[in-house]
């Protein structure tokens, strides 16, 4: 038994130990460090897998005695021979060749029976965009705008096909919860960074699609994120995002939400009987799942990876009952004018920025909620409620414009 052997061992961490093991054999993380400075925005566990992977097949001999060195050269000649990173890719199926993370020993197939997807899918609203999302994964360059919410009340195959898709894309798929409170979101983001789709199961947060990290995942803007341990880097996140839920999001009827989201509804199973090999069945269709997800991907969006297409209806519904409580609100405390003078801003009725902000304290109860009223109540009355500042005898006000404060009526006095 060499050194290595004897001094390495044991048991470490896989995120913070020294060492990664793959069929037998160990080699230390600091080796291939200098390596991957080479390749940017690259998943430390990716690479060190594929390196090893790569090392075991290269040599099968289990009692090979090898030393750093050795091993040094195995990690160069790996890079050598994948440069660009291009064409190592997450999935490659029987008859491609290449480099990639996970290989399958099948071929999508278009007349292999898939009942027991098709039973699923009949039970979900927005199927085509599911099923158009689900190919879309298998496109390097489709584009990661949109996201995926998949509500059901439970025992309604939301898992199976999350379990599925961790089966077909093995290491290219990652579970994640959303980063708590006072958590770091550089060391969250470098989890998830190099993942082709990233699936939150049973998601309680549901505003999180609409905060500034889940949109900007979502918008292709430059993340920074941060090993540890190790330098930090900014990257753009190319992924996919996946949410299963009990729930329905908390989002809005903005735009920006609507465009993001493709809402799918999942209603219980009719037969109610459990079948334990439900999810191999599942499985043993994968050929014939992933053909028809791809060639409804290639109909809806190819050439030109143009966004999924897909019906809003219920994603409006939602955002329409999300802002009820607004609704009330206003009932309670304003009334709107009926147009604003925009060349003369002075001249216009208007409250206090500080007075709506008092109103809401006890009505709204995060400060997400009082936000997005404020987006919501200028996004309504558009033309007719702004709010900026004004100069009155060369003092400068923050107010609200075009609302005017409801006058209390007392009961009278018999």
């Amino acid at each position: 038994m060499n050194g290595m052997e004897a001094g390495l061992r044991r048991p470490f961490p896989r995120r913070y130990g020294l060492v990664e093991q793959c069929g037998g054999v160990y080699v230390p993380v600091e080796i291939v460090s200098e390596s991957l400075q080479k390749l940017a925005y690259v998943s430390v566990a990716e690479i060190r897998r594929t390196v090893l992977q790569y090392v075991w097949a290269v040599e099968s001999d289990q009692n090979w005695s090898w030393t750093v060195d050795d091993a040094k050269k195995c990690v160069d000649m790996w890079f050598d021979l994948t440069l660009p990173l291009e064409n190592v890719h997450s999935v490659r199926f029987a008859s491609e060749t290449g480099y990639c993370f996970t290989k399958h020993c099948f071929d999508p197939d278009s007349e292999r029976a898939t009942p027991v997807f098709n039973e699923i899918t009949d039970r979900m609203s927005n199927k085509i965009a599911f099923m158009t999302f689900i190919g879309s994964l298998f496109y390097p360059h489709s584009k990661q705008q949109q996201y995926l919410w998949l509500k059901g009340s439970g025992q309604d195959s939301k898992g199976c096909i999350t379990r599925l898709l961790k089966k077909i894309l093995g290491e290219a798929c990652r579970s994640a919860n959303p980063p708590t409170k006072g958590q770091n979101p550089g060391f969250w983001l470098d989890n998830i960074m190099r993942a082709k789709c990233v699936i939150f199961n049973d998601i309680e947060d549901r505003q999180f699609v609409t905060t500034g990290l889940g949109k900007s995942l979502t918008g292709g803007d430059v993340q920074s994120c941060e090993r540890k341990y190790g330098a930090s880097y900014d990257a753009i996140f190319d992924g996919k995002l996946i949410f299963t839920s009990n729930w329905s999001p908390n989002i809005s009827s903005e735009h920006s939400d609507q465009r993001r989201i493709i809402y799918c509804e999942l209603s219980e199973k009719a037969d109610k009987t459990i079948d334990p090999g439900y999810e191999e069945k599942l499985w043993h269709e994968a050929a014939g799942i992933i053909d028809i997800c791809k060639s409804l991907y290639e109909a809806n969006c190819m050439p030109d990876d143009k966004p999924i297409p897909v019906n809003n209806n219920q994603a409006l519904e939602i955002a329409e009952s999300n802002e009820e409580d607004f609704e009330l609100f206003m009932d309670l405390h304003y009334t709107v004018e009926p147009s604003l003078n925009l060349e003369a801003l002075n001249s216009n009725p208007y409250i206090m920025q500080s007075d709506l902000t008092l109103a809401m304290r006890s009505f709204f109860k995060t400060q997400q909620e009082k936000n997005a009223f404020k987006k919501w109540v200028v996004r309504k009355f558009r033309n007719r409620v702004k709010i900026t500042t004004i100069k009155e005898n060369r003092v400068t006000k923050k107010v609200v414009l075009g609302l005017t404060k409801k006058v209390a009526v007392g009961k009278p006095f018999s």
